[in-house]
C-alpha cells in the first residue's frame, strides 16, 4: 500500500499468486532431495563385453520358473534325504497310509483297518 492506502499493483496482478507457485514448486524440488527421488538416468551396463555363450545358452533355453521348481526340487529332496537317513520312513509311510494315526504309535489303540507298525522280531 502507498501512504494513502490504496495498493501499489493492481488487482489483476499476479504477484502473490506467482510467489505461491514458486513456493510450492521449491516445496517439491526440496521434497525431492529429501526423499532421493531423482530423474531416473538410464543405467549403462557394467560390463561391455559379450557373456560368455554358455550363459547365452542356458538364458536362452530354460523357462522362465525354472530356478523355482529347482529350488523346491532341491528342498523336497534333502527332505526326502533327512527322512530315510534319519530313521523316519517307517513313521512316515504309515503316516501316509493312515494320517489318522500318524505319530501315535504304542500311545493309542488303532482303528480297524489301520496299518499298524511291524514288530520287532525278538531274538531267542
Amino acid at each position: 500500500m502507498d501512504r494513502a492506502g490504496r495498493l501499489v499493483r493492481s488487482l489483476r496482478s499476479l504477484g502473490p499468486q506467482a510467489d505461491l507457485k514458486a513456493a510450492a514448486i521449491g516445496a517439491v524440488v526440496l521434497l525431492r532431495e529429501r526423499l532421493g527421488l531423482r530423474a531416473r538416468v538410464p543405467a549403462r551396463p557394467v560390463i561391455n563385453r559379450a557373456p560368455h555363450r554358455l550363459i547365452l545358452l542356458i538364458e536362452r533355453y530354460t523357462p522362465n520358473r525354472a530356478g523355482i521348481a529347482l529350488t523346491v526340487l532341491m528342498l523336497l529332496g534333502s527332505a526326502g534325504l533327512g527322512i530315510v537317513k534319519g530313521g523316519h520312513l517307517d513313521e512316515m509311510t504309515a503316516a501316509l497310509r493312515c494320517p489318522q494315526c500318524a505319530g501315535q504309535f504304542g500311545r493309542f489303540p488303532h482303528h480297524d483297518g489301520c496299518h499298524q507298525r511291524p514288530q520287532a522280531i525278538e531274538p531267542g
